[in-house]
Formats: structure tokens, C-alpha cells, sequence
């Protein structure tokens, strides 16, 4: 990877983390990006994306995200609007936060147990 292409990964981590923070409801749980893989000619950008709250949040937030996924571009192409291309992007829901908080609670309730 380029550092050309960390950079634009880093800087559209930052700037959609800010937009999705102000334009995506609390009542949909926290919606935090992950990560961010642009493509080498800086076209494409991945979007993982991670959701913390109850099951009918997160599935809310899914949605939202489907729905919006338009107005979310374009206001990062308003943010960037100095960059020459802004990447096209694609948003994919990573599990893996919604897994850690999973095994967070269940080694809670584990040493709950030993403590009783």
C-alpha cells in the first residue's frame, strides 16, 4: 500500500467518523468506522464499519446506513472537496467489534460466577 493511499485511508476514516457521529441518530446505538481499504487508483473505498448496542439498534443502524449510504457520500465529498477524486464508497457492516463485546460480557458473567 501506497503511502499516498494510507493517507487518503486515514483522512476518510477521520472525516466520515465526524460525519456519521453527527448525522446518525444515538437511538441507533454507536456507529463507529472501523477501517478504510481504498483502492491503488483511489476510486473505491471499503468501509467497515462496526455498530455497539442491542440487536434491534444495530439492525436499525444497518438499515440507516443502507438508506443513506448517498447523502453520507455526499457530504464527504462536500469535507473533501480540496481532494482532486473523492473514493466511491462501499459501507460493510464488521462484526468483529459486535463479536468482542460478546466475549467481554460472557468472561464478565464468568468471573461473576467464580466470585459468588
Amino acid at each position: 500500500m501506497s503511502i499516498r493511499t494510507e493517507k487518503v485511508n486515514s483522512l476518510v476514516l477521520q472525516t466520515l467518523s465526524q460525519i456519521i457521529q453527527k448525522e446518525i441518530p444515538l437511538d441507533y446505538g454507536l456507529v463507529n468506522v472501523n477501517s478504510v481499504q481504498t483502492s491503488g487508483d483511489l476510486s473505491m473505498a471499503k468501509v467497515y464499519y462496526g455498530v455497539l448496542g442491542s440487536e434491534d439498534q444495530v439492525a436499525m443502524a444497518i438499515d440507516y446506513i443502507d438508506q443513506h449510504s448517498r447523502s453520507l457520500q455526499h457530504l464527504l465529498n462536500q469535507q473533501l472537496r480540496h481532494m482532486k477524486t473523492v473514493p466511491k464508497l462501499r459501507f460493510i457492516f464488521d462484526q468483529g467489534s459486535e463479536h468482542s463485546v460478546r466475549i467481554a460480557r460472557i468472561l464478565d458473567e464468568l468471573k461473576n460466577k467464580e466470585e459468588d
